[in-house]
């Protein structure tokens, strides 16, 4: 069964995305907690769509379990992004948090410069990954985001209203 996998950073609107997969039908999943390899293939086998951590560390290897899968990555404006991250991962306490943010960011706590370095690092991972695999980007920023998933899944909705979850207002100073 091919997937479709959510390969975007937290904090880019991994729930958003998540919530309107399931909305257009698909059996959907947000994140899993730490586990090796054999244990994400077993929680990712009674899904259609997963995404956040780890998909958003281990999808090249994905692609190899699951040729012909289709990949989105949601996006966000680093500024906007290291913000949120900032706010969440300095308060986050969660111990399957912190085991996804040493593999993912390789630390444990909240740092600007490992979190530049990954959003950068992430984002060249994904365009290199793109010019083999089918990649849909999805811009938190963009307005019309249930079109760009449906022309990309090549299925019809009647839906047009892209769930917002986790919305928070971050004032720039």
């Amino acid at each position: 069964m091919n997937k479709i996998f959510g390969i975007g950073l937290p904090k880019t609107g991994t729930w958003s995305l998540c919530a309107a997969i399931n909305s257009l039908g698909f059996k959907s999943l947000h994140y899993i907690d730490p586990g090796n390899f054999d244990f994400y293939i077993s929680v990712i086998e009674k899904y259609e769509f997963i995404n956040d951590c780890p998909i958003n560390y281990i999808f090249e290897d994905l692609s190899l379990q699951y040729p012909n899968s289709k990949f989105i990555c949601t996006t966000r404006n680093f500024e906007s992004w290291i913000k949120s991250s900032k706010n969440f991962f300095k308060k986050t306490k969660s111990n399957n948090s912190i085991q996804h943010l040493n593999k993912l960011f390789k630390i444990n706590l909240f740092n600007y410069e490992k979190f530049k370095e990954t959003y950068e690092n992430h984002s060249k991972k994904v365009f290199d990954f793109s010019k083999k695999n089918s990649v849909l980007y999805l811009p938190l920023e963009y307005d019309d985001k249930l079109k760009l998933i449906c022309d990309f899944l090549k299925i019809k909705s009647q839906k047009t209203k892209y769930p917002w979850i986790n919305k928070k207002k971050i004032k720039f100073i």
